[in-house]
């Protein structure tokens, strides 16, 4: 796995290239713009990854304030303007998305939600019991 210079990300980890593991960070309000930049640095390298995602169930939190949803919500749009017009790219460098879910009720229900998510996407989508489940996933996307 190749070195990558981290200090341009705090929002994904690539210490282990071509592995991006998420930071609690990219799902904080606010996380829009600086996904957006992260996520065409990536691109820009020019090299095949994989993202991994932690369970987007576990440590839940309180239902979020109306200000927190509202820059959710524009976080969510920066993201969705970002893919429409970044598609193409991140589906010919990003060689997979996966989410590390133990819970099995959880794990399911993404499991079934993502056959969908990666006609929107154009990269495969996948979900695992675990990280190195994930990790095995992502070498074979990878190969």
């Amino acid at each position: 796995m190749s070195t990558y210079p981290s200090s341009v990300f705090a929002l994904h980890d690539v210490r282990d290239f071509p592995f991006v593991h998420t930071t609690a960070l990219e799902r904080s309000p606010g996380s829009g713009v600086p996904w957006q930049a992260e996520m065409q640095a990536l691109l820009a390298r020019g090299e095949h990854f994989v993202i991994f995602y932690p369970s987007f169930h576990s440590g839940e939190q309180p239902a979020p304030d109306a200000g927190t949803q509202a820059q959710l919500q524009q976080d969510r749009k920066a993201r969705a303007l970002w893919l429409k017009q970044y598609r193409q790219q991140l589906a010919r460098f990003c060689k997979g998305l996966i989410t590390i879910e133990p819970d099995a009720q959880h794990y399911a229900l993404e499991a079934a939600r993502y056959p969908a998510m990666e006609k929107a996407f154009g990269v495969p989508l996948r979900v695992a019991a675990s990280r190195q489940e994930a990790e095995a996933m992502g070498r074979l996307l990878l190969a």
